[in-house]
């Protein structure tokens, strides 16, 4: 079949049809910097070739950029990881989210053209996600991130729809919290009274403090004048290097009642330190620096482990402390405040856990209805 050319007029482009029977649209563009450019798109219908080279030229016209069609889905993320998403979010964060980028998603649909990308595409890639094992909340985490290119994607006008939001999200599937009654909680504190980092766990143990917040804390934010400490910053981790900042959300930043054992463990450090300057953290790595957040939980695990005590994340602690303020009647509100919860409801829906002897307790006082 011989090449078949359309003559258009000056300035439209011209339209061939080629010997493998697709359309191949040529034309030109003028880029914001005054470049002229020669474009190209090839199809197989002849009339979605001319809406495309329309589109294109009309878009250029306004000094938008070109959703050119052999830009690849890893393209795009490379880019967008790089260029555009460092400015919405933290260092950590951006982290976490180019870690998925590299590992999760490109490696699914990264050749795929990003014009071309269905939700087909994005059906198949959480398939393939359940099949490795990963796990449902970081599939949402992951589908988010893609999403949010695919969003930044559109205002640059590259696609014209985000797929992502066509295919159903992963469910979630939370999993069993497990924690600590007062009298295992006790057992442990009694048990590492020695230990150099004891006043940290008790400060895990009173306050319910997320990990970053609590090897965060410096001398300038405890106030032994009128026994409060300050919540006002985190350490975090970007790939493996340390570093300090804000914290999470607003409602993470907060002033606490300082209880007479922790003020009284505080002050015992405080002279064993020789009187630390202000800006200093409370407790300390070998080398000076934050103590690592893996290293306490290595710590916690290998004392727990000893003492022969139900295992359970350094995190759980926070939902341990949630709970015995709940068995306490300490209302909820009182809870989001001191565990610097943005919503109430995360402090009702997920930190709230009933225990085997409060379950117990409700059966048999539901039995004795019946006695």
């Amino acid at each position: 079949m011989a090449t078949r050319s359309y003559k258009r007029g000056n300035g439209e482009g011209s339209l061939t049809q080629r010997p493998d029977g697709r359309w191949m649209a040529r034309f030109y563009i003028t880029l914001p910097s005054g470049e002229r450019r020669r474009q190209h798109i090839t199809l197989k219908d002849r009339d979605e070739v001319m809406r495309r080279m329309r589109d294109e030229m009309a878009k250029a016209d306004k000094g938008l950029a070109l959703s050119h069609e052999r830009r690849s889905v890893e393209d795009w993320l490379n880019y967008w990881i790089t260029e555009i998403h460092p400015r919405n979010v933290k260092d950590s964060t951006l982290e976490l989210h180019r870690c998925h980028v590299d590992k999760n998603i490109i490696p699914e649909i990264g050749k795929v053209s990003l014009i071309g990308l269905k939700p087909d595409h994005v059906r198949r890639m959480l398939v393939a996600w359940d099949r490795k094992g990963m796990g449902t909340r970081s599939q949402q985490i992951a589908r988010n991130v893609l999403s949010a290119a695919l969003r930044d994607a559109m205002k640059l006008e590259y696609v014209h729809r985000n797929v992502v939001r066509l295919v159903d999200p992963p469910k979630h599937v939370t999993r069993q919290r497990h924690v600590w009654t007062a009298e295992q909680a006790r057992i442990f504190l009694t048990a590492i009274e020695e230990h150099r980092y004891y006043g940290l766990f008790l400060i895990f143990f009173c306050f319910g403090l997320r990990r970053g917040e609590a090897t965060g804390l410096t001398w300038g934010d405890v106030d032994f004048d009128n026994d409060l400490i300050r919540i006002r910053q985190q350490v975090y981790y970007v790939g493996h290097i340390q570093h300090v900042g804000e914290l999470k959300t607003l409602e993470s930043r907060r002033v606490l009642a300082m209880p007479r054992v922790v003020r009284d463990e505080l002050l015992a450090e405080r002279e064993r330190r020789g009187d630390p300057a202000a800006h200093e953290f409370l407790y300390l790595s070998g080398r000076g620096n934050p103590v690592d957040g893996r290293t306490l939980i290595q710590l916690f695990h290998k004392i727990s482990d000893w003492l022969e005590l139900p295992r359970i994340t350094l995190h759980e602690i926070r939902h341990t402390v949630t709970t015995l303020l709940h068995q306490r009647g300490i209302s909820p509100k009182t809870a989001q405040n001191i565990l610097g919860h943005k919503s109430i409801t995360t402090t009702l829906q997920v930190y709230t856990h009933s225990t085997e002897q409060q379950r117990s307790m409700a059966i048999t006082e539901i039995a004795g209805v019946y006695s």
